[in-house]
């Protein structure tokens, strides 16, 4: 059984830092298991190559996703991106051919992945509700383990 998280962690400094924030999805966003590989096969727009990356987490809005700095893919915010499709999650393989724009780049010289945030741009009503679907069963499932068998 698959088990989804809705944060990266538990730690009080962290949450307490994050509390401070509103949340100002519109959204919820499911983060994948870190023990379980999903890909996202993207293309940056006018591009021929098709780039594989590491899905962090994705809802209804838009994706997550990093790549290894080695890899020379370089993003920009606002930079049109293809989703070709999500490889390595069964409940995500029918989500494709998506378009996307960057909206946060988390690019530090130190660190060996660059961290990417993408929108959903006019998402077609059949992606809508695959995506709508897995959010759904995945808050569903968290919330079973939360609160015990009924």
């Amino acid at each position: 059984m698959r088990q989804y998280t809705l944060s990266l962690t538990s730690n009080d400094y962290i949450k307490r830092y994050m509390d401070s924030f509103k949340e100002q999805r519109r959204y919820p966003r499911i983060f994948l298991p870190a023990d379980e590989v999903t890909l996202a096969k993207i293309v940056p727009a006018g591009g021929e190559k098709t780039y594989d990356v590491r899905l962090l987490n994705i809802s209804e809005g838009g994706i997550g996703f990093h790549c290894k700095r080695s890899a020379g893919i370089r993003f920009k915010i606002n930079d049109p991106l293809q989703l070709i499709a999500i490889v390595g999650h069964p409940h995500l393989a029918d989500v494709a051919d998506l378009s996307m724009e960057v909206r946060w780049v988390m690019d530090e010289e130190y660190l060996d992945h660059v961290a990417v945030g993408c929108e959903f741009i006019d998402l077609d009503p059949h992606n809508r509700e695959l995506l709508q679907d897995f959010v759904l069963v995945a808050l569903a499932e968290h919330n079973e383990r939360k609160d015990g068998p009924s």
